[in-house]
């Protein structure tokens, strides 16, 4: 397996800080040896223990844990094992820079998410046009800031990042003044009070196709914020 040891070198795997590169056994067992694929997550919980139970109670996890051949894996998201590299490198599939467009492998195909009854089937072509996925900001907000990665939830449950009354909390992460100020309004305390009908940010301001306050199809530029308040 000579080329297999090559791109394993040239990984994260291989390139360790610790100095510590896992053995291949790690992955693949012993006399036992079986692709790692066909292990799905549990290949990686060895090493990635925490990780790998957040995923597990991921949308993503309950649905292969529910037999669902096309629940999104470790690989389909970080890329082939033997390969895999830090979110650190810049050509890594969960890079930064480069995590929205592998998030649209599968979110924009629009005949699996209308398959999968996927609530907004155009979410990645949202984000694209959004001040967002526009921004050459490297900080510029990215999928996994919003919706977590290993622990992605859907949004009705209330342990989700975007559950409706923990979006506030989630867009703080970036706009801390602003989630701030939010708490303090008669909109924000009455959210604390358990008023699930107070506006959150994404009432005014959109969830994926966001749009900044100095552009005119904003919804909350100039005159125009009274539409949203109507």
């Amino acid at each position: 397996h000579a080329a297999e040891r090559k791109t394993v070198a040239a990984s994260i795997h291989g390139v360790h800080a610790s100095g510590a590169e896992p053995a291949c056994r790690t992955c693949h067992g012993t006399h036992g040896v079986k692709p790692a694929a066909r292990m799905g997550p549990d290949a990686c919980a060895a090493c990635h223990a925490g990780e790998v139970r957040d995923y597990q109670h991921s949308i993503h996890g309950l649905a292969l844990a529910n037999g669902d051949p096309e629940a999104s894996t470790c690989h389909d998201c970080h890329g082939p094992a033997h390969g895999a590299l830090s979110h650190r490198d810049s050509s890594a599939t969960v890079s930064r820079g480069r995590l929205a467009e592998t998030c649209a492998r599968c979110h924009a195909d629009r005949e699996l998410m209308i398959r999968r009854k996927i609530t907004i089937p155009a979410a990645y072509a949202l984000y694209k046009e959004s001040v967002h996925g526009r921004s050459r900001d490297p900080r510029a907000a990215t999928c996994n800031d919003c919706h977590e990665s290993h622990r992605l939830r859907r949004a009705s449950d209330p342990a989700s990042s975007i559950y409706r009354t923990n979006i506030p909390a989630t867009c703080a992460r970036c706009h801390a003044q602003e989630a701030a100020d939010y708490r303090e309004s008669v909109h924000g305390t009455a959210t604390a009070r358990g008023v699930t009908a107070s506006p959150v940010c994404t009432d005014c301001h959109g969830a994926h196709r966001i749009r900044g306050p100095r552009d005119p199809g904003s919804p909350v530029a100039g005159a125009g914020v009274t539409r949203p308040c109507s």
